[in-house]
């Protein structure tokens, strides 16, 4: 009810009883006082919390650099190319750096599943690529299925991490070849005690984000 509606009725409803509609108005206003406070501390409460984490991160980005300034091991980000990140991670005793690009899926067949496609050109000079996952494998090899566009799926073998959160791909300069002018890739594998998953990457860029790759470790 607008307030030119509710005055009117409360006229007429004085006329007859004569009284009780200025108590009416008034609990209505209470009631919207009580809710304007209502939303300006939930306000409040969001900006405190938004403010943290900002500052949350921001001071972890200030640790990062003063590691990197004082020389220890870190990781820098150097360029991001589409969706892929390059990174770059000097050794702090010999002051070679390790190359690295990655890239988060797109999709998963598993709710609320995240992975990471990694390639990397180590400090050695030596190819890697693998899968960082939040899903625990067996600690034994396996055999993990990739498609590259539309093209026959391929069985690729796997090596777990150490933590078993992750599996590193055989061939890794073969299959970073494979996918260097493809738009997307699938990967299959099977966790501990869980049905496979499918997790979906849209690689398109990949030619650009790991030209500093290619060329050092002459895939």
């Amino acid at each position: 009810m607008d307030k030119a509606t509710a005055s009117i009725f409360c006229m007429v409803l004085l006329s007859l009883i004569g009284s009780g509609c200025e108590e009416e108005v008034d609990q209505e206003a209470v009631w919207r006082e009580q809710l304007q406070r209502t939303n300006d501390k939930f306000s409040a409460e969001t900006r405190q919390r938004t403010d943290a984490l900002i500052a949350a991160v921001e001071h972890a980005k200030a640790e990062a650099a003063a590691v990197c300034a004082a020389g220890g091991q870190c990781e820098v980000p150097l360029q991001n190319s589409g969706s892929w990140s390059l990174y770059e991670t000097p050794d702090p005793l010999t002051g070679k750096k390790a190359l690295r690009i990655a890239l988060t899926n797109s999709a998963s067949t598993a709710p609320y599943d995240t992975a990471f496609l990694n390639l990397v050109c180590n400090k050695d000079r030596k190819s890697e690529a693998y899968l960082a996952i939040r899903k625990r494998v067996a600690s034994s090899a396996q055999i993990v299925g990739i498609r590259i566009d539309q093209a026959e799926p391929q069985k690729w073998r796997a090596e777990p991490a150490v933590d078993n959160e992750g599996l590193f791909l055989t061939r890794p300069s073969a299959l970073a070849k494979a996918m260097i002018n493809a738009k997307r890739v699938l990967f299959q594998y099977k966790p501990v005690g869980e049905p496979e998953v499918t997790v979906t990457f849209e690689v398109v860029g990949l030619a650009t984000a790991a030209a500093r790759l290619i060329e050092a470790c002459k895939w």
